[in-house]
């Protein structure tokens, strides 16, 4: 999206008409990483530590399907200490989504610098809809850089999504994020406006 899309996303009739609160508003960093040959990537996966202020979640996230157009796909997350991935947790991810791929690499370690940096600010709707279904409708606005340069962007995708989470023990089927994306899909290496449905 440009910044005059961005803008009308803002002032849309659906918001004004279905929000239940005021718009929240959050800065927050996503930075990605995967080992030096993209293995994640060849999997389909990405690994994602998301900092908002003090706060640092790490994710590993990607396969899934889709049927009717709703893209259903694994996440698994849990706090860390720093914007550095927590390799012992890594570990323990990539053994849940990916258990022969964990077993390939060996202990092979991930780059030590971020494939890329996205930069965003967040502005976030809770929406109340006819069905009584409450869904999160977020925008992102930001920088994507990956090393040498960045681009401006605004990212809408429609999503909806459960949640679940991976902590520091065993990584466990129960912790399991699925997304389910609505319409079409993309990379999803940027920031996007969601719609969460809470269940």
């Amino acid at each position: 999206l440009d910044a005059g899309s961005a803008a009308q996303i803002k002032k849309s009739a659906v918001l004004r008409e279905h929000a239940v609160s005021k718009p929240r508003e959050e800065e927050h960093v996503d930075r990605y990483f995967d080992t030096g040959g993209f293995d994640l990537w060849k999997h389909g996966f990405a690994l994602r530590v998301r900092s908002a202020g003090e706060r640092h979640v790490q994710t590993l996230k990607g396969g899934g399907s889709a049927v009717a157009g709703l893209h259903r796909r694994t996440e698994l997350e849990a706090e860390i200490q720093s914007e550095a991935p927590d390799l012992d947790l890594f570990a323990k991810q990539l053994r849940a989504a990916l258990p022969a791929l964990a077993r390939s690499l060996d202990g092979q370690a991930l780059a030590a610098e971020p494939v890329f940096v996205n930069r965003a600010k967040r502005t976030a709707w809770m929406l109340a809809l006819p069905d009584g279904t409450h869904v999160e409708c977020a925008l992102d606005v930001g920088d994507v850089g990956a090393r040498r340069r960045g681009d401006r962007v605004a990212r809408a995708a429609p999503a909806a999504r459960r949640r679940a989470h991976v902590g520091r023990g065993a990584a466990t089927g129960g912790g399991r994020r699925v997304r389910a994306r609505l319409g079409a899909r993309g990379p999803d290496h940027s920031a996007a406006r969601q719609q969460r449905v809470r269940r």
